[in-house]
């Protein structure tokens, strides 16, 4: 009561629960109940007791819709929605910031030793990637933190005064995403048929970039054109989504307009 509640991943709690809460909001006094069903307690209830609050809850976008629509409509009502940044801008200000979080992380882990300044910045350039945006730096420092940490691993079984670029570059070897080690398998097993060729030229067939995550990999497209049938039209395969077919509706919109023939 009189205090703050701090509620992380808000919509991943029970509906019941979060119905519970907003009693609790809406009339700021709540009765202690049993919770569990197979409790001597839970057909103990008390006498409501003051529950006035100030609520601060942390969740994800994608999983808003499972929210109570009554709890966040309260919460739009008497407070605030704010998204959070994923990126900072690229400068200097921020860069220093990085090597705070840098020697925070070293602190926190006690084991580990410190990084250099040559080091420090191979984190910021790891940090621009994981952005994907033109001059920002990503805020994902959990991930940060996992790298720093690996890299510190590596310096310190080396025996290292300091943990060195080599050191930040192996460490991003070993600790790969998912999806970066599933790019690295399946390139490994194109690269055993020849399917995609970087070297020649050949009529209908070009090599196409396809993003994984945080990774990507490089993929052949081919071509063919076939005389017959009542129209003209194009066949997409591969399971396209919408924005590869849209790309396709593009490319017949440049040709139309470039050579004025419609395909």
């Amino acid at each position: 009561n009189k205090g703050v509640l701090f509620i992380d991943e808000v919509a991943t709690v029970n509906p019941i629960t979060q119905q519970d809460l907003l009693t609790a909001m809406q009339d700021k006094k709540y009765s202690i109940t049993g919770k569990s069903e197979r409790s001597a307690g839970a057909m103990v209830r008390t006498e409501p007791v003051p529950c006035d609050f100030i609520l601060v809850a942390a969740g994800n976008v994608d999983t808003i819709k499972k929210m109570h629509p009554a709890l966040r409509s309260r919460i739009r009502g008497y407070g605030y929605e704010v998204v959070m940044e994923n990126e900072i801008a690229d400068t200097v200000q921020n860069r220093e910031l990085y090597y705070q979080f840098v020697a925070q992380e070293v602190m926190k882990d006690g084991k580990i030793p410190h990084f250099s300044k040559s080091a420090c910045n191979e984190i910021i350039k790891i940090a621009r990637k994981f952005s994907g945006k033109k001059k920002k730096l990503t805020l994902k420092f959990r991930e940060l933190g996992g790298l720093i940490r690996a890299a510190g691993d590596l310096a310190k079984e080396d025996g290292s005064k300091f943990v060195t670029v080599k050191h930040v570059k192996s460490a991003s070897l070993i600790s790969k995403t998912l999806e970066q080690q599933l790019a690295d398998k399946h390139i490994r097993h194109v690269s055993e048929y020849r399917v995609v060729r970087n070297d020649g030229e050949e009529i209908g067939r070009v090599n196409g970039l396809a993003v994984i995550g945080q990774s990507g990999i490089v993929l052949p497209i081919e071509a063919e054109v076939t005389s017959g049938g009542k129209k003209k039209e194009i066949i997409a395969t591969g399971q396209l989504g919408k924005i590869a077919k849209e790309a396709i509706e593009n490319v017949s919109a440049i040709v139309m307009k470039s050579f004025g023939k419609d395909i």
